[in-house]
């Protein structure tokens, strides 16, 4: 199993950082961070694509971060993340 994440961590006071560059996806990949063209590093340190594997997205809670695939495109070749962070942001 092959992992992309982004994690954040509340404070003790329950609120939650902002993720990525802060801005919840939007279906322009500019406005938010953003991953593009996928690879995985083999244990022999090559570069192998990762179109032959099964990219799912998983997000534990979009009240204060969000993922988002293009619609056009493979989840393979771009997605975006990110968010505000704030607030009862858990689970």
């Amino acid at each position: 199993m092959v992992g992309v994440l982004g994690v954040v961590q509340a404070s003790p006071s329950g609120k939650s950082p902002p993720m990525g560059n802060g801005h919840l996806p939007t279906k322009h990949e500019k406005e938010s961070a953003r991953i593009e063209n996928v690879e995985i590093i083999d244990l022999q340190f090559k570069a192998i694509g990762s179109r032959k594997y099964k990219l799912e997205k998983l997000l534990d809670s979009n009240k204060c971060y969000g993922l988002r695939a293009r619609e056009d495109l493979p989840l393979h070749d771009l997605f975006t993340y990110g968010g505000p962070g704030g607030d009862s942001c858990g689970i």
